[in-house]
């Protein structure tokens, strides 16, 4: 039976592999040719080129295409060894389905493994200077001044800012407010506002204060004023694509703080963070359900086989989209939106396997 798991652990991945570097070639040529006019135009250096920005896509790709073709190399290759007549000797040899699943779990949780670890460390590292040399080489120069920008720092504090510089670090006409019991007690207003690096605070300048209290209003006013916020300048801009940048211990953190200052766009990278797992353990389940559908030897071969490995395939994306989408603009449990294909695939796991049993 060793030889066998080898075996089957082999032509596993093997065809993985052979599958998804040739799809990945496939894609860098035509990608090459989409862009070959900005290469040439902005003269980029081969190096970068190559180690920065064809790294990234590469990484990026597979791991997005790794769950797919996991699937449909399992089958493709089962459905290979079935219409031989391979599997039937070991079945009637008293080795069970459950036993023959072990190499092919084997092979996908070493898939989910790389996964895993790509999404979560090795790809938002890459991702960050395969952007930097998208927009030096390929795009516009990405926009730094923003326009009505709002943010809560907690629960009854909020900012706002007319507008605001990420190069520069300013702002202008900026406003805090503080609320409680749903009433406005106390308003900040300055005209300018600039991150100041020595004190790390906030400097404002032509500012006023009006307190709201049961005997009336106060007003305080002056020239400059320091004021810390709790946040860096980089934290005034937020955009959710950011969160594919920040790696598992970053994007953590962030998401406390987010929690912490009470911001309503938390839900969009609990999403982010919840679905790289989520998208990673999606392999095993994906490589039981092929196993189980492959194994028997069926009239349409490996035809009909493949066909429907691409209607599952699809069938789960489509889930993940409704679901992950569902979450963004409601209070949909980020966890539950992003595990839902899974949980559902598990259950028809069961299904397949116990047909598949008998």
């Amino acid at each position: 039976m060793k030889i066998l798991d080898k075996y089957i652990l082999k032509k596993f991945l093997v065809t993985f592999s052979f599958a998804i570097t040739m799809i990945l070639i496939i894609s860098v040529v035509f990608d090459v040719v989409e862009k070959i006019d900005d290469f040439y135009e902005n003269s980029p250096p081969l190096w970068d080129v190559i180690f920065v920005y064809y790294k990234n896509f590469l990484l990026k790709y597979g791991i997005m295409l790794s769950s797919f073709f996991t699937f449909i190399s399992v089958i493709f290759f089962t459905s290979s060894l079935a219409a031989k007549s391979e599997i039937i000797p070991v079945f009637c040899s008293g080795i069970s389905l459950r036993r023959l699943l072990l190499p092919y779990l084997m092979g996908a949780s070493l898939i989910t493994g790389l996964t895993f670890v790509g999404m979560q460390w090795y790809l938002p590292n890459t991702s960050k200077s395969a952007l930097d040399f998208e927009l030096r080489y390929l795009r516009n120069k990405k926009p730094s001044r923003f326009y009505t920008i709002h943010r809560q720092l907690k629960p009854n504090h909020f900012i706002f800012f007319k507008s605001y510089n990420t190069k520069k670090f300013n702002g202008n006409n900026f406003t805090y407010e503080i609320f409680e019991d749903n009433q406005l007690k106390e308003k900040l207003f300055a005209t300018r506002i600039k991150w100041n690096a020595d004190s790390t605070k906030w400097e404002l300048n032509n500012w006023y204060t009006r307190s709201y209290t049961e005997n009336g209003q106060a007003l305080v006013n002056g020239e400059v004023k320091f004021l810390d916020l709790g946040l860096n300048p980089e934290d005034i801009v937020h955009k959710v694509q950011s969160a594919t940048l920040m790696d598992y211990q970053e994007l953590s953190s962030f998401i406390d703080r987010e929690k912490f200052r009470g911001s309503e766009n938390v839900q969009f990278y609990e999403i982010e963070f919840y679905q790289r797992g989520a998208f990673a353990f999606s392999n095993i389940i994906l490589t039981i359900i092929a196993v189980c559908l492959s194994a028997r030897k069926t009239r349409g071969g490996i035809g009909i086989n493949l066909a429907l490995g691409l209607g599952f395939i699809m069938i789960y994306v489509m889930m993940s989209r409704v679901g992950i989408t569902f979450a963004q603009y409601s209070d949909f449990n980020p966890i539950l939106a992003t595990w839902l294909p899974n949980i559902l695939y598990g259950i028809a796991t069961v299904y397949f396997f116990k047909k598949a049993q008998q």
